[in-house]
Parts: structure tokens; C-alpha cells; sequence
């Protein structure tokens, strides 16, 4: 009853109260007239004209439809006028304003369905009160009802006249209220729009920023890491071991740097939608062995043990870039909040519910634990725990948060489950087909995942790999012969060399070995010093000593090898045992001189970088040409061919992509190798266009110098074995 009755139950409640005390006294005078007036029907006729208004709208305001209950007033009023209009026999005027009325009123508030069934109500009324009556008809009527009858007809007729002109203007309003809204709908559509080409203007700048700030800051971080390795090296071959460590904080702290600028990045692709994805079929046994390897340092640092648990997982098809990091953020997260404990990685192959292979990847620890409030936002950017946490453990909060966002562009999900004090589980669940709706790059990378992006120019990762197959019976390659009493550490020196595409000749003493040199004449030798009757230094001595012999530069292998007393005898340089893959990768370079042009043309804008990069080269033998820009690179290029080109892209004048298309276009079919070297964090279409152009895409600061040094190499030999066409041109990249 605390509702507003309904305008409907307001009007036919106005009618009632005004109409049907008239109807009722017209009534009472037709009955009277006739001489049928009885106490009964008095009561009744009272009643129908002065309680049943009330009646009719109290009823109809307490039902949850209020015009509902009205219509069934309606048909209740329609079944009392054809009863009325009955017992009165039909009398004329007295009878047409009730039926009238009535029939009026279920029009106006119900339409013709509900005035068809007030017409069935009224005939039901009459049937009933003519049986009772024998149907008997009287159409005439006393002077004064039938004047009644027509005031009341007229007083039905107004009502219901007002009642339309009210909901007409009510019906005008509403639509010059909805133009209104329309008006205001258009208009607050209008902000939306431009609020959104505003935001994505804005979101476009951002990008724009980021790619800027991507190049401006990686540029000098490159400088930092490559000068900070240079420097360790030369510390390192003057014997000043107290500078390494110092010198590997520097490093290690730009790669740190880099780390975090990677994933600030990574985070504002994925906002802006823009992160891409690549897939390919890789083995995931050897993904999980390679980041086990990368993570172990980490792990060890804070006397962690870390055992892995992956066997019979076949292949996969996704990301292996986004896969790769996932897991290392998960172990490195892992291994900053455990001391002294466990780490365990779990790796298994499960059908899903829903018939699909899932991969599922489980990184345990026995860490600090987390409190379900602290569960609740470790997913976040920039979060971690809370603030003790990041006060203690440092950390930009990033990680996990990038970790989620990879799996679920994947197609998979994380989870977590940890108990405070105890320690924590991540579960990372991903589809071993990954639908993940981008369309892959054949042997994409990310844009900084793995330094090197991949090799971009149609089949040279073949040729590469058809060299380093064959390199070892050509004639050309250097020969090196390594001297070791272990055969276990002679296997793996000639497999290590065997990778970097040098043929190799073991000797098992100092005798053989002396023996094997005079017979082959090898372009270096690898020389143990702890051997049993003749020890390293003497076959070093008997070496020199033979005018044959005494050029060929030897590198002395040994775990307590002098350098001071191998440089008095004639040693060109020293290796510790075990065996650091980089060094002597970069040994070779310096001692190994290979055939042919050894010329390398550097074109990049920054002064530093161009000078970091001439260092390390000119540290391996090879002729360094530079160039500021583009355009000075073509001129370069015209004065002398050179045997690479190391490529930047952001430069002023010409840019990188500029140089390669005016390279391209100018018909010369025997230019050389290009190598990228660049800051810029590329998209799908640029690397698309220089998948044509350039051999692979190093991103800046992200590959050591070793790897650098191999990658130039390798473009080099690649380059050298192309096909040559019926003109004697060499083959380009497709």
C-alpha cells in the first residue's frame, strides 16, 4: 500500500466515484418507477454506488501489476452493467449509458482484446439476471432517468475524452523527453569518440615513446655490457685479476638494467595490445635443460640445490621464446625467496578433459611462503608481496604479472598455491598446440628473448648448418691440434671446436703430439701442462726450439697453468680448466686466421658503440670500416666491398631500412652480408621486411661477445658457400 497507485487505477477510480453514484440513483429511479423497489435491492444499488469504488481500487493497488488488477475491475464492472441493465428489462437510455460506459472504459485502458471480453462480461451479466427475469424487455424509461442517462453518457464520454487528451499530451512529453535524451545520447556518443581517439592517439605516442626510449636507453646499455666484457678479457689476458670483479659488477649490472627495461617494455606491449606471438615445433626437454642451465648460477647463489623432474615430453608448438622466459621468471622468482632450501621444477604431458595435450610446468620451493591476502595481488604490475618484502628481496613486481599475461596469450593459465613460512607452487598449464590466434613467424624470436632474433633470410639457417656439417672435411678450414693426456677432456675440446666448424687432431702425450705438429703443421695448438713423462712445458720448449714448429701459436689448457711462465716460453695464451665455451671461442678468432676478405663495415649513429664494436673486431683479426649514417655507408660501400655489414637502424640522414632498400635496389647481386645491430623494439612488418634484406637481427646488449663474434662468422662463411647463377653472381637471401 506504501506504492503510487497506477494512473490507471487513479482514473477509473475518479470514474467510479463520480459515474456510478449517478448510475446507481438512475437505477434506483427506474426500479421505483416500476413499483419493483424492494429493501434488497436497495442494499445493493447502495452499495454498487457508494462502497465498491473503494473497493475496486484498494483491490487493484495491492497485486504486484496494479493495471492488471484494474482490468480485472473492468471485466467485474462489465458483468454488474449487463446484470443491471437486465434487471431493469433493458430499459433504453439507462441500459446505453451503462453499456456505453463500461464498454469505454475496457477500450480505452485494454484495447479491443479487453473490450471484447467486457462485451462477453455484460452478456454473461445479462444471462445470468434474465433467467432470472425471463428475459423481459421494457425499453421505455421515466422522463428523469432517462435525462440522468443522458448526463451520465456525457459524463462517461468527458472522462474518458480527458483521460486521452492527458495521456496524448502525456505521449508528447515523453517524446520531446526522448528527443532530449537522444540529444544528450549523441552528444555524450560524440565525447565518447573522440575521448577514444584521444586515447588511442595517446596510446599511439606511447608506443612511439617506447619504441624511442627502447633504442635511447638499450644504446647506451649496449656500450656499458660490451666495453665492461672488452675490459674483462684485457684484464684478464695482462693478469690484473684484482680489475675482473669489479669490471663483472658493471656487466652484471647492465644486463640487470636490461633485464628491467625488457620487462617495463613487455608490460606496456601487452596493455597496448601489442605483444605479438611467434610459433614453432621445439623439443621441450631441451628448452627445460637449456633454462635449468641458465637458471642454475641463480640458484646456487643462495646454496639452493634445484632438481628437475621432465622425461618423455616430445615436442611443442608455441612460443618457445615466451615458454623460455615464463620458466626462468618462475625459477629466478623462486630462487630469490629461497636460501638453503629446495628448488624443483616438474614437467609432464596430460590429456585434458576436453581431448587436448596440455604441458604442464610446476616450480616448487621451499621459500618464505605467502598469506592468502599476500596470494591475492602477486599477479599484479608492479607488486610483490608487500613493502618488507621488496625492501628485503628487491625486484620490480613484474615478472609474475608478465608470466600470467604470456600463458594466457598462449592459451593456458598459471596458478598458485602457497602456505606462509612453508613455501610456494606455481602451476603453468599450456596447450601443446597453441591457438594462441597470431600467426606465426616462420623461426621468429621475440624482439629481445634470446639475442639473437633469428636468422631472417630464407634458407641460411640451412647453409649454416649444411658449413658446420661439412666444414670439417674442407681443406680450407684451420686445423687444431689439442694435446691431453684425458681423453675425456680431448672428446670434448674436438666437440666444442667441431661446433665453431674447426677441424681437430687429439695427441695423448707429449711425444705424439710433438710427432702429429711436424706432420700436419696445425694452425694452433691446444697444450696441456700436467702430463706423465713429458709435461706441457717441455713439449712447449721442444716446440719453439724447431724453426719448423716455432711460429705455430700454442694456447697452454690446465687447471694450475702458470701464465707468467707459459709467456717466458714462448706460450701465445692460457685456458683454465674446466673450459669456458666463450674464451675459447674468442681464442680461436684471435689466433685462427681465416681465408679471404676480412673486412667489416660498421654502420651506427653513435659514436660509442661504433668504437666498443671496432675494438672487439679489431680484437679478431678483422679490418674495421665505419659510417655515421646510412648514406655514408653506401659511399663507403662503393669505395670498397666489405666482407659484413653491422647494421643499425634508428640513424639520422638514411636510416637502417633506407640503406638496406637502396643496397637491394641498386641491382647489385653480390652484396654482402648484412647483420642488424639494433636498439629498436621491431614490429611484425618490419620484421617481415627485413626478412628479405638482412641475414638475423641482433638485439643491443643482449648477446655477448662471443656470440656476436660467431654470428658474424657464420654470416661471413654462409655468404661464402651461397650459390652462384649461371652470371657467377652470388645467391642473395630470399
Amino acid at each position: 500500500m506504501g506504492t503510487r497507485a497506477h494512473p490507471i487505477v487513479r482514473l477509473d477510480y475518479l470514474v467510479r466515484v463520480v459515474c456510478y453514484p449517478i448510475s446507481a440513483m438512475i437505477l434506483y429511479a427506474v426500479f421505483n418507477r416500476t413499483g419493483r423497489m424492494q429493501p434488497a435491492l436497495a442494499l445493493l444499488l447502495l452499495c454498487y454506488g457508494f462502497v465498491w469504488p473503494h473497493v475496486a481500487y484498494l483491490w487493484a493497488r495491492r497485486g504486484r501489476d496494479q493495471k492488471l488488477g484494474e482490468q480485472r475491475n473492468l471485466l467485474a464492472d462489465s458483468v454488474l452493467m449487463g446484470a443491471w441493465a437486465a434487471g431493469m428489462h433493458f430499459s433504453l437510455w439507462p441500459s446505453v449509458m451503462l453499456l456505453s460506459g463500461v464498454h469505454l472504459g475496457n477500450l480505452s485502458i485494454g484495447g479491443f482484446r479487453l473490450a471484447a471480453k467486457g462485451l462477453a462480461g455484460v452478456v454473461l451479466g445479462a444471462a445470468c439476471v434474465g433467467l432470472a427475469t425471463g428475459f423481459a424487455i421494457n425499453f421505455t424509461a421515466p422522463p428523469i432517468p432517462t435525462a440522468a442517462s443522458i448526463l451520465g453518457i456525457f459524463i462517461y464520454g468527458s472522462v474518458f475524452s480527458y483521460h486521452s487528451h492527458v495521456q496524448s499530451k502525456r505521449i508528447v512529453h515523453g517524446r520531446k523527453l526522448l528527443e532530449a535524451r537522444n540529444l544528450e545520447i549523441g552528444e555524450a556518443s560524440l565525447q565518447l569518440a573522440q575521448a577514444k581517439e584521444e586515447a588511442e592517439a595517446a596510446n599511439e605516442s606511447k608506443s612511439l615513446f617506447l619504441a624511442n626510449m627502447s633504442h635511447e636507453l638499450r644504446t647506451p646499455l649496449n656500450a656499458i655490457i660490451g666495453y665492461s666484457e672488452l675490459l674483462v678479457e684485457e684484464a684478464q689476458d695482462a693478469g690484473d685479476e684484482a680489475m675482473v670483479p669489479d669490471l663483472r659488477k658493471i656487466h652484471t649490472a647492465g644486463k640487470h638494467l636490461l633485464g628491467l627495461i625488457n620487462e617495463v617494455l613487455d608490460l606496456s606491449k601487452i596493455e597496448a595490445g601489442k605483444m605479438e606471438v611467434y610459433l614453432e615445433a621445439f623439443d621441450v626437454a631441451a628448452l627445460v635443460e637449456g633454462v635449468a642451465g641458465t637458471v642454475e648460477p641463480l640458484v646456487a647463489k643462495k646454496g639452493n640445490a634445484l632438481l628437475i623432474d621432465a622425461s618423455d615430453l616430445g615436442a611443442m608448438h608455441s612460443d618457445v621464446t615466451k615458454v623460455r622466459q615464463m620458466l626462468f621468471n618462475l625459477l629466478s622468482n623462486a630462487s630469490k625467496f629461497t636460501e638453503q632450501g629446495d628448488i624443483r621444477l616438474l614437467a609432464r604431458r596430460e590429456t585434458g578433459d576436453d581431448g587436448r595435450d596440455w604441458m604442464v610446468f610446476a616450480v616448487e620451493d621451499t621459500g618464505i611462503g605467502m598469506t592468502p591476502e599476500q596470494q591475492a595481488r602477486v599477479f599484479q604490475p608492479f607488486s610483490q608481496a608487500d613493502a618488507s618484502t621488496t625492501r628485503k628481496y628487491g625486484g620490480t613486481g613484474l615478472g609474475l604479472a608478465i608470466t600470467r599475461s604470456f600463458a594466457q596469450m598462449l592459451g593456458g593459465d598459471i596458478a598458485l598455491r602457497s602456505t606462509a613460512g612453508i613455501g610456494t607452487t606455481f602451476t603453468l598449464r599450456l596447450p601443446v598446440d597453441s591457438n594462441a590466434g597470431t600467426a606465426a613467424l616462420a623461426d621468429g624470436d621475440d624482439d629481445h628473448g634470446g639475442g639473437l632474433a633469428g636468422e631472417l633470410g630464407g634458407d641460411h639457417g640451412d647453409r649454416a648448418r649444411q658449413d658446420d656439417a661439412s666444414r670439417g672435411t674442407e681443406p680450407r678450414e684451420p686445423l687444431v691440434l689439442v694435446i691431453d693426456d684425458e681423453p675425456v677432456a680431448c672428446e670434448m675440446i674436438t666437440r666444442m671446436l667441431a661446433r665453431e666448424g674447426v677441424r681437430c687432431r687429439a695427441a695423448l702425450d707429449g711425444e705424439s703430439g710433438l710427432q702429429l705438429a711436424r706432420e700436419l703443421a696445425p694452425d694452433l695448438v691446444l697444450l696441456d701442462v700436467l702430463m706423465p713423462r713429458m709435461d706441457g712445458w717441455t713439449v712447449l720448449s721442444r716446440l719453439k726450439a724447431d724453426p719448423a714448429l716455432a711460429s705455430i701459436p700454442v694456447v697452454m689448457v690446465s687447471i694450475a697453468g702458470d701464465q707468467a711462465m707459459g709467456s717466458a716460453l714462448g706460450a701465445s695464451g692460457s685456458l683454465a680448466k674446466p673450459l669456458d665455451r666463450e674464451r675459447l671461442v674468442r681464442l680461436l678468432e684471435r689466433h685462427l686466421q681465416r681465408p679471404g676478405n676480412r673486412s667489416i663495415l660498421v654502420i651506427e649513429d653513435d659514436p660509442t658503440t661504433r668504437s666498443m664494436l671496432r675494438r672487439l673486431l679489431e680484437r679478431q683479426g678483422w679490418t674495421v670500416a665505419e659510417a655515421k649514417n646510412g648514406r655514408d655507408g653506401l659511399e663507403r660501400m662503393r669505395a670498397s666491398r666489405p666482407a659484413l655489414v653491422l647494421l643499425d637502424l634508428m640513424m639520422p640522414e638514411m636510416d637502417g631500412f633506407a640503406f638496406l632498400d637502396a643496397l637491394h635496389d641498386g641491382g647489385d647481386n653480390d652484396a654482402p652480408p648484412v647483420v642488424v645491430l639494433t636498439a629498436k623494439a621491431l614490429t611484425r612488418d618490419e620484421q617481415r621486411r627485413l626478412a628479405g634484406q638482412a641475414r638475423s637481427v641482433i638485439e643491443k646488449g643482449s648477446c655477448s661477445q662471443a656470440e656476436l663474434e660467431q654470428e658474424v662468422r657464420r654470416a661471413i662463411d654462409a655468404a661464402a658457400d651461397a650459390p652462384v647463377d649461371a652470371d657467377g653472381n652470388a645467391g642473395q637471401p630470399a
